[in-house]
């Protein structure tokens, strides 16, 4: 049989593990073979929008006779400070590619809108830029300006097919009475649909500010949906510690994994009713010079099932180490953690303590001897620190060190696959 009459579904298969270059050279073998490789191809390809639109790409979307696919693995739109020094043509340019690309593509897989201001598109344009349902697995909102929140939350929430949902900070152009009255009585154009279908969402994260306006505005709508009580991660960076608490409440029936950032007097929660708990992450980046986390992680953690604990993540500030920093006062706390986490804990299986590093420093921790060793050096000083302090833990094998380099909220669970 000659290979170019192979079955379609059995090419689109052979296809999937083919490089992007490659596939792009079957694209030519023959007629047949050209809607499959393109396919392919645009199912394992991520547009980085940086600022600058493929010119292109653009194009030849623009010309309307094109047989790119409806569908691309991946969009990255990052209108960062970089690129502030375009010129007024340059701007339109980069505003009429975004809309031809978003407007092309009618689902994708992952995308990620580390920077986007909408105010400054044309209002023609606006809604064509981020489309309710277009997004059918992982998406993460860091920061978007918009004239009102009824020009994102369809698009946060309205997509059905979601499994992971990131939310970062988010501005508004409406006054701030308009803002109040949002807050107050919800958004006129959205609480016609208040009630979003995402019950495949599995994996929320939120990285925004305590005070921001995902706080204010997208948690009391959240709060309301039913999807919320299937969730199986929640990574919170920020806490209002009210919203939180109900936040957590509500995803109790499923949450196995839960990461919670303590910074203040007031982060201390109480997680008894967590019966599938398994993973639990905390961030006490003020340790040790505000010693109240310490003690506040210490309550949280023993207010957790222990029977279902599997595993325990610590990430300390950098002054974790520093004997000016240590007091007294810690010891019993350390103490009593260590003894609840090895004699109350049945399924315990590690307590790792996360070490995240600055800048470009983690692309050479897994490098051996890079620095002269001084990752090694560092891991064993957090390991050491950790032994002194937990001994019965340390007794039973359980301490571990992670090091890696990013936010903690995409590090919170160190390396551990938590969104399977």
């Amino acid at each position: 049989m000659p290979l170019t009459s192979l079955a379609p579904e059995l090419l689109r298969q052979i296809l999937n593990h083919v490089s992007t270059k490659d596939q792009g050279n079957t694209a030519l073998v023959c007629r047949a073979w050209l809607a499959p490789s393109r396919e392919a191809y645009w199912s394992s390809i991520t547009l980085c929008l940086e600022g600058y639109a493929p010119e292109k790409l653009v194009d030849c979307l623009k010309s309307g006779n094109t047989s790119i696919p409806r569908h691309v693995d991946g969009i990255v739109i990052d209108e960062a400070e970089e690129v502030e020094d375009r010129d007024e043509e340059e701007t339109r340019e980069w505003q009429e590619g975004v809309a031809a690309i978003m407007a092309h593509f009618q689902t994708v897989s992952f995308m990620n809108v580390r920077y986007l201001d909408l105010t400054k598109f044309a209002p023609a344009l606006q809604d064509q830029i981020l489309r309710p349902g277009m997004v059918t697995a992982t998406l993460v909102a860091g920061h978007i300006r918009a004239a009102r929140p009824s020009m994102l939350l369809p698009f946060l929430l309205g997509n059905p097919k979601l499994k992971f949902l990131g939310l970062g900070s988010f501005q508004f152009s409406t006054s701030e009475a308009e803002a109040d009255d949002v807050r107050k009585e919800g958004d006129p154009n959205v609480v016609a649909s208040s009630q979003f279908s995402m019950n495949q969402l599995g994996h929320f994260v939120v990285f925004g500010q305590r005070e921001g306006t995902a706080w204010s505005v997208l948690m009391p709508l959240l709060l309301q949906q039913s999807f919320i009580e299937g969730l199986k991660t929640l990574i919170l960076g920020s806490a209002n510690q009210d919203m939180t608490c109900q936040l957590i409440t509500r995803a109790a029936p499923s949450l196995c994994s839960l990461a919670l950032s303590m910074d203040n007097a007031e982060s201390v929660f109480d997680l008894g009713h967590l019966k599938s708990l398994r993973n639990l992450s905390l961030n006490i980046p003020a340790y040790a010079a505000y010693e109240p986390v310490l003690a506040n992680m210490v309550q949280t953690v023993r207010s957790a099932p222990a029977a279902s604990l599997e595993y325990i993540f610590i990430n300390t500030g950098p002054d974790m180490l520093g004997q000016d920093k240590q007091r007294d006062s810690a010891s019993p706390l350390w103490e009593t953690l260590d003894a609840h986490l090895s004699r109350q804990c049945p399924r315990i299986k590690g307590i790792v303590f996360l070490q995240l590093l600055d800048g470009c420093l983690g692309m050479f921790a897994a490098m051996p001897g890079a620095m002269g060793g001084a990752f090694d050096k560092w891991k064993q000083e957090v390991l050491d620190y950790a032994e002194s302090k937990l001994p019965a833990c340390k007794e039973k094998g359980l301490l571990q060190v992670s090091q890696s380099s990013g936010e903690w909220t995409s590090r919170a669970f160190a390396n551990m696959d938590v969104l399977g």
